[in-house]
């Protein structure tokens, strides 16, 4: 039995080392959890090559994740809440009237068919816009 203690002894603090050093190399963007603010806009429309599965992700222009959407259909997404900042706290939970939205699938980034810059357009606004694969 004390040397089954003795295996586990090392073996904890080992794991916990692994668990820490794997979340420090996630790229920032990837540790950040979604915020949801009482403020949204809605974006929907269709997405060349996605599945169902798919995550399609949102950020602002200081790269905070403002938006999150797992593919229900094959090509499609929607509706998309996009978060607005709540100005009654310090803390950057989402975007700011008229700021530039960055969208990803699963990480890589989208280009809006036409091209077009997105931005958040405010609360209650819905928006469609398709995307390609960069």
């Amino acid at each position: 039995m004390d040397r089954e203690k003795g295996k586990l002894g090392y073996l904890i603090p080992l794991i916990i080392c692994f668990l820490l050093v794997t979340a420090v190399h996630l790229p920032a963007a990837e540790r950040q959890a979604l915020q949801p603010t009482l403020n949204s806009m809605d974006f929907y429309g269709y997405i060349e090559g996605a599945q169902r599965g798919d995550e399609v992700t949102v950020y602002d222009g200081q790269n905070v994740l403002c938006g999150r959407f797992v593919a229900d259909k094959d090509g499609r997404y929607g509706f998309l809440h996009v978060y607005g900042d709540d100005k009654g706290t310090a803390v950057d939970e989402g975007a700011d009237r008229n700021e530039l939205l960055t969208f990803r699938l699963n990480g890589s980034s989208l280009a809006p068919v036409p091209q077009q810059e997105l931005r958040w357009l405010g609360d209650g606004q819905k928006l469609r816009v398709d995307f390609i694969s960069k």
